[in-house]
């Protein structure tokens, strides 16, 4: 069971608010919150029923990392070398 001491602060460090959060991913916030909708998205924190939605930086963090693509090496074959 959770320590009732631990808040969502203590536990996931800083929480960003979406329109941070949209800055720090350099996404506007109207996409962030279609990606939210979607589930394409970074994780969240929804605060209560009907409370906030927060981002811990990390939760950001580790979508942005999700999203590094890595170019293929090209074939020298394909090249249309002799």
């Amino acid at each position: 069971m959770p320590d009732k001491t631990t808040t969502p602060q203590t536990r996931f460090g800083a929480l960003l608010t979406p329109a941070e959060a949209a800055k720090y991913c350099g996404r506007s916030e109207r996409a962030l919150e279609d990606d939210r909708r979607s589930g394409r998205g970074p994780r969240y924190l929804k605060l209560g029923r009907r409370g906030p939605i927060r981002y811990p930086k990390q939760f950001l963090d580790d979508w942005l990392e999700d999203c590094v693509c890595t170019p293929r090496t090209a074939d020298p074959a394909d090249r249309g070398g002799s």
